[in-house]
């Protein structure tokens, strides 16, 4: 598919979702939503990781889940307007794979997601569309990501196209293009298994003593953007908001949150179970790389470097696995 025709596809989408595309502001990318035919021109195709995600189109940030009518709860009739997410990189697809284990008997989630398009972008390394090259690339990524279509850069203004879903399949015939090949989803796990270095990493994790976390809880200050900014962080509150106009009545709200707000890990009679810094942030490991592969045999962290790039006191990943494993030598 060319430019040209491209651009017709996304104003032919643009009839029934609305669109959440990177664009670009100053150095960085942001998704943002497409209001109108004009800032089409501003997509970015570069396929630089934007700053923030897609994760809104999945995950709202307030969700209202029913209403509450005088202490009678009130059936809600699960409805979302059609959000279509353009230009998803393979990082931050691998994280929906993940929203689809966690939240696999979440109705809203469910609904959210029928209700919505995932439209992927990657470049492809090699020099043409044949032989090994390709099937590698179809075998070793597009088998084992979730998406309904997917962009690969073939040459100048010029992409190949995959659908990974029926819903892509019907859509891109109904615009009338037929050139594009489709992938039939293998699991989330390669047939080799888990990378090893994960291994390594949970080991680092779950061998540290809390001395080696409390250097990086004096760095941290808890303001929880890496985690907002984290395509498969999904820690949400539940709260009932009361109608001030009628006693009894209100709604029941799901809302993001992060783990390292103070109040996230605090239980009746005001316990906390995560009370420092330190704690936090190695929660926050321990979750990605030791409770979410022991519970999904997939990692937790999809390696899109947001939280290295956001974190306003320069915290890094490497930094981190680094000073465990030097830190345990030193013992």
């Amino acid at each position: 598919m060319t430019k040209t025709t491209l651009n017709k596809f996304i104003e032919y989408l643009k009839q029934t979702y609305k669109i959440y595309a990177p664009v670009r502001d100053g150095s960085e990318l942001y998704v943002k939503p497409i209001n109108d035919e004009s800032e089409i021109a501003e997509i970015d195709f570069t396929n630089q990781i934007p700053i923030n995600t897609f994760k809104p189109v999945l995950l709202p940030k307030r969700d209202v889940l029913f209403d509450f009518k005088k202490g009678k709860f009130e059936k809600k009739n699960i409805k979302y307007d059609p959000e279509c997410a353009f230009l998803m990189s393979v990082m931050d697809l691998k994280a929906v794979g993940l929203f689809h284990q966690t939240f696999e008997r979440d109705p809203y989630y469910q609904k959210k997601r029928q209700s919505n398009l995932l439209i992927g972008q990657a470049f492809f390394e090699g020099t043409g569309f044949t032989g090994h090259l390709r099937e590698r690339y179809e075998e070793d990524i597009l088998e084992h990501i979730i998406f309904d279509i997917m962009l690969v850069k073939a040459g100048p203004n010029k992409w190949k196209f995959y659908t990974g879903s029926e819903k892509g399949q019907v859509i891109l015939e109904a615009f009338g293009f037929k050139d594009f090949e489709h992938i039939e989803f293998a699991g989330l796990i390669k047939e080799e298994g888990i990378d090893p270095e994960l291994e390594r990493h949970r080991k680092e994790i779950v061998e540290a003593d809390n001395s080696a976390w409390g250097h990086w809880g004096d760095i941290c200050t808890a303001c929880g953007k890496c985690a907002i900014d984290c395509p498969t962080c999904y820690c949400f509150n539940i709260e009932d908001e009361q109608d001030t106009k009628e006693k009894g009545s209100g709604q029941r709200v799901r809302s993001w949150t992060t783990c390292f707000y103070n109040d996230f890990s605090e239980v009746g009679g005001g316990a906390k179970f995560l009370k420092t810094n330190a704690r936090r942030i190695q929660n926050w490991y321990t979750h990605k790389w030791v409770r979410t592969p022991k519970e999904f045999q997939i990692m937790g962290c999809v390696n899109c470097g947001r939280c290295d790039k956001v974190c306003p006191v320069g915290i890094k990943r490497a930094d981190v696995f680094k000073w465990l494993e030097e830190h345990k030598k030193s013992k």
